[in-house]
C-alpha cells in the first residue's frame, strides 16, 4: 500500500482524498513509529509523512537537519496540494528520466511547471534548467510557498512601501533578493515563515528537511488541508 494522504471532516463524517487513477483504495488508521526526531519537528514531519507528502524514501534517507533540495521540496509541494501528476515532458535539461533519482518524482514536478510554481532559469540558446539537486534557500521557499498559496502578494512596482515593511520585520532585509521582498513579506504576514529570536530572516541559508517540512505543514493548516 502506498498512503496517498486525505482530509478529515469531523463534522461531515467525510474523508477526501486526491484520486489520479483507478486502482484499489482502503481507509486505514495508519501507525508509524520514528527515530531520531527532535521532539519540535515531529509534530510536523510524522503527519506529512502519514500523508504522503513526505516518501518512505525520502524519511529514510535524510536526516532532518539535512538540507532540502530544490527538486525533493517542490515534490513535497505537489504533494501536499494534492495537484494531479503531469506526464513529464524533458522540460528541465538536468532533470532526465534516465535519472533513477528523479525517475518516480518527475510527473509532480511537471504539475509545478504546469502550474506556474516552478519556473527555472533559461540559458542563452533557451534551455531550461531547474539545478534539482541544489539546495534550495529560504528566499527561494518563500517564493514557491506563496505561489503555492496563491498569495495576493504586494506588486514590485511598490518595492518602497515593501522595503519599509521588511526593515520593521527583519534587521537583515537588505539581504533578501529585492525580487522575493513581496514574497517573503506575504509569508510572513500568512505566519509561515517567520524571523529566528535575534530579528534575521537568514535569506541565503539553506532550507533543512525538518525546517522545510514545518513550512509545508504550516501552509497546508492555513489551507484547510489538514482535515478538521
Amino acid at each position: 500500500w502506498v498512503p496517498i494522504g486525505g482530509t478529515i471532516d469531523s463534522s461531515k463524517h467525510t474523508i477526501s482524498a486526491p484520486f489520479h487513477e483507478f486502482g484499489t483504495y482502503a481507509v486505514a488508521l495508519h501507525y508509524t513509529t520514528y527515530t531520531g526526531l527532535q521532539r519540535w519537528a515531529e509534530p510536523y514531519i510524522i503527519p506529512l509523512s502519514n500523508k504522503g507528502v513526505i516518501s518512505q524514501a525520502l524519511l529514510k534517507q535524510k536526516e532532518q537537519n539535512q538540507t532540502i533540495t530544490r527538486f525533493e521540496f517542490t515534490v513535497m509541494l505537489v504533494k501536499a496540494l494534492g495537484w494531479k501528476p503531469v506526464p513529464y515532458d524533458g522540460y528541465f535539461q538536468d532533470l532526465s528520466t534516465s535519472n533513477p533519482a528523479y525517475r518516480n518524482d518527475l510527473d509532480y514536478v511537471m504539475a509545478a511547471i504546469s502550474k506556474g510554481l516552478v519556473t527555472g532559469r533559461k540559458d542563452q540558446l533557451g534551455n531550461n534548467f531547474m539545478d534539482p539537486n541544489g539546495a534550495l534557500t529560504r528566499e527561494y521557499a518563500a517564493v514557491f510557498v506563496s505561489r503555492a498559496m496563491n498569495l495576493n502578494i504586494q506588486t514590485y512596482a511598490d518595492l518602497q512601501k515593501t522595503e519599509s515593511d521588511l526593515s520593521r520585520l527583519y534587521v537583515d532585509y537588505r539581504q533578501i533578493g529585492k525580487w522575493a521582498w513581496p514574497n517573503v513579506l506575504a509569508i510572513n504576514k500568512e505566519g509561515i515563515m517567520l524571523g529566528d529570536p535575534t530579528g534575521r530572516f537568514n535569506p541565503k541559508q539553506p532550507l533543512t528537511f525538518a525546517q522545510a517540512s514545518t513550512i509545508i505543514y504550516r501552509m497546508m493548516d492555513k489551507m484547510g488541508l489538514l482535515g478538521k
